[in-house]
Order: C-alpha cells, then sequence, then structure tokens
C-alpha cells in the first residue's frame, strides 16, 4: 500500500508492474515456438519484433497494436489469491480477506500470468464465484 491516502483516510493501493528476465524469455520462446508451428502445419510465418528476439525490450510494439490498443498488457496480481491472508488479497474463492460482502471477478487474482489470453480462466473464476454467491443468497 502507499503512503498516501484517499479522501477516506485510507492508505491508496500501488502498483509496481515490471516485466521480469523469465518474462521476457517467456515472451521470446511463445513467439519462436508459435513460430515454428505456423511453419510445420504449412501455415505461414511469424515474423517476430527483433525487440522480442533480442530480450531488451521484450514488449516493444507489442503494447500499442493499432487493432487492439493494449493488447500485450494485461495487468494482472493486483489482488492476489491466496490460501491465507498474510501471503495474499483474496481468499481461493475470490473473497477479499476480512471483509464478508466484497468479492473480485477479475484476473486481479492471478497469483502470476503466462504469455496466453486470460480471458477464459478469469471467466471459469467469475463462473465459479457466482456459483458460489447463488448457493450463499438462495435465488
Amino acid at each position: 500500500m502507499s503512503t498516501e491516502t484517499d479522501a477516506f483516510g485510507l492508505p491508496r493501493a500501488r502498483l509496481d508492474w515490471r516485466l521480469s528476465q523469465s518474462d521476457a524469455s517467456t515472451l521470446r520462446q511463445a513467439a519462436l515456438e508459435f513460430g515454428r508451428y505456423l511453419i510445420g502445419a504449412g501455415l505461414g510465418r511469424l515474423k517476430v519484433n527483433q525487440a522480442v528476439l533480442d530480450g531488451a525490450a521484450p514488449l516493444a510494439g507489442w503494447t500499442a497494436l493499432p487493432s487492439a490498443p493494449g493488447a500485450a498488457g494485461h495487468q494482472m496480481g493486483g489482488l492476489r489469491m491466496s490460501a491465507s491472508a498474510s501471503d495474499g488479497v483474496t481468499d481461493p474463492d475470490c473473497r477479499l480477506w476480512n471483509i464478508e460482502n466484497v468479492f473480485v471477478a477479475g484476473s486481479a487474482v492471478f497469483r502470476t500470468c503466462g504469455h496466453a489470453n486470460p480471458t477464459l480462466t478469469l471467466t471459469q473464476l467469475a463462473l465459479r464465484l457466482a456459483d458460489r454467491l447463488h448457493r450463499e443468497l438462495g435465488e
């Protein structure tokens, strides 16, 4: 949490989002593997941004795709799911620890993320949460 406070005097959230060497390596390997797949299947070729191959700036050219601005910037993990309150923000059912009526339906609960689009995983988590709330609250 930040040392700054909001209008209610509560600490503001502080997000420190950085790419690690592992992230850069994952992007590079995923791009290369996908390129190999396309060639092997006779479907085509993949042109990979040189910055991705070099590892110097793995997201260069991918953060502002004309057809999908921000497509490569899936910020996740701001409300990390955990088995205990000391290790995360939400419980395994996406409920904020120590707050009974606040749930999160989104990729913020991810402990980590991969290269692929997170939509199906976060949709499944949201459906699981909907089932829990339906059981608890009734019809």
